[in-house]
């Protein structure tokens, strides 16, 4: 269960939901956080991406316990970063089994959310431009392919495990 901290009427209020939706946010969120914290990740990031916008590529992992605000500080970052980037938020949990999803099951869902919503008309935040058919069916495809390894090259001297299977 997600959860964050609020203050209401100047007291902290626990609640077991993140501060996602922008009404929320603005009721609720407390930037004193970064006092605590002794920086602003959140700043850190916005420049990151503002620096590299038209460049080269981005990259930084927030993680961090449940409940320690991820999601309440991405939304941060959207508000932050909105003018450039269009944030595409989604749950693996919900969209995924927790239990028996692969890596590559998280891959393929990002792709189907950029995809989706990409396609999405331009009222609802998307593009209004649904990717072309070869572009969709290289993607189904290259995560259809099954391919095996030819030769495992195992350098002199290294210890060899036995497999298992």
């Amino acid at each position: 269960m997600r959860s964050s901290s609020r203050r209401w009427g100047g007291n902290w209020v626990h609640s077991p939901e993140s501060l996602v939706r922008q009404d929320e946010f603005k009721a609720f969120y407390c930037s004193e956080i970064n006092a605590i914290r002794g920086y602003n990740v959140v700043a850190r990031m916005a420049l990151g991406l503002k620096r590299s916008h038209g460049a080269t590529p981005y990259k930084a992992l927030l993680m961090g316990h449940s409940g320690v605000g991820k999601s309440t500080e991405m939304t941060r970052l959207t508000n932050q970063i909105q003018d450039k980037y269009r944030a595409i938020r989604f749950s693996v949990a919900e969209s995924l089994d927790p239990i028996s999803f692969q890596p590559f099951d998280v891959l393929l869902l990002m792709i189907m959310e950029i995809v989706e919503r990409t396609a999405a008309p331009i009222e609802e935040g998307g593009t209004g431009q649904r990717p072309s058919d070869t572009t969709l069916s290289e993607i189904y495809n290259w995560f259809a392919t099954v391919r095996e390894l030819e030769e495992i090259i195992i350098p002199e001297g290294a210890v060899q495990l036995e497999h298992p299977i």
